[in-house]
């Protein structure tokens, strides 16, 4: 498993879709799509969680495209998003603020500082059911909440 975009059925019932390989406004756009695809519409569908963290490199440009990763959260009806890194917590008030704009229901969202804070608190968020993408940067190490989702391994394991 090299992190692209892998579905995984845990054993907790959630559907997690790990794309912690890297993550640029293109890759996370996409990302968000898959996740409303695989969610699902209608009366049987999962709750949208998606939990992304920094997208690095991004230069002059990294705050406005983390806010438009925000607005695109909102648009695929994301309910739940939680956000990992400095970066990031652009994402969520991007998501705040388009939601607000376009009149659609704004996402709960949550911060955390490092995927290791996340990956010790992220089974308090999610419920059996839900959908969750899980996405960021590599310098992120985002798989360390992958791993808390999924039970693999221990959450304080130093790799």
């Amino acid at each position: 498993a090299d992190n692209r975009m892998e579905v995984v059925k845990t054993v907790n019932g959630l559907t997690v879709l790990d794309d912690c390989y890297n993550a640029g406004p293109e890759s996370v756009s996409m990302a968000l799509s898959t996740l409303a695809q695989i969610a699902g519409e209608g009366a049987n569908a999962a709750r949208r969680v998606a939990v992304l963290g920094d997208m690095k490199e991004l230069g002059k440009y990294a705050a406005g495209l983390h806010n438009a990763i925000g607005s695109q959260a909102a648009l695929t009806r994301v309910a739940l998003l939680i956000t990992v890194g400095d970066l990031a917590s652009g994402i969520g008030a991007g998501a705040i603020q388009h939601a607000r704009r376009l009149r659609l229901p704004a996402p709960d969202v949550y911060h955390f500082e490092t995927a290791q804070a996340c990956a010790a608190r992220i089974s308090e968020f999610v419920a059996p059911g839900d959908c969750v993408l899980v996405k960021g940067s590599r310098a992120m190490q985002m798989e360390k909440i992958v791993g808390a989702l999924t039970g693999a391994g221990s959450p304080n394991a130093h790799d």
